[in-house]
């Protein structure tokens, strides 16, 4: 399991890593995945959890290339993120879903979080 985290985040993540030997720690920004492409190889699922309203196209980065064809991709997507700079919309997250499938992906199921998280979704996908 290869994990992208941000340099500045101070999540505690090499604590967690350390009760996991499988987990491969990559201190880096997610948009630029030219620094790690020599350290991860080809993978058949990658998560993208950012609250940032280009995560789509840093989810669609990584996928062009760790992604296998037919893997899965899996956003866990924030409303407030993408209303904040537009008018509320009645499904704020269909832009993300287009823009998904002309990127070259088969969206299969949306959800969203709530009771637990408000105004959250979890989307999967696989690239074609």
């Amino acid at each position: 399991v290869y994990v992208v985290e941000s340099p500045q985040a101070e999540l505690g993540i090499e604590k967690f890593a350390k009760e996991r030997p499988n987990m491969v720690i990559i201190l880096e920004l997610a948009c630029k995945p030219e620094r790690y492409r020599q350290l991860v190889s080809c993978v058949d699922c990658i998560y993208v959890d950012l609250a940032r309203q280009d995560m789509v196209d840093i989810a669609h980065m990584n996928a062009s290339a760790f992604l296998k064809p037919g893997g899965w991709l899996v956003l866990s997507l924030q409303a407030d993120v993408f209303e904040a700079t537009g008018p509320p919309k009645v499904d704020v997250f269909a832009d993300e879903v287009e823009k998904l499938k002309k990127l070259g992906f088969s969206p299969k199921e949306m959800m969203t979080l709530e009771p637990f998280y408000k105004n959250c979704a979890v989307l999967t996908c696989v690239k074609t």
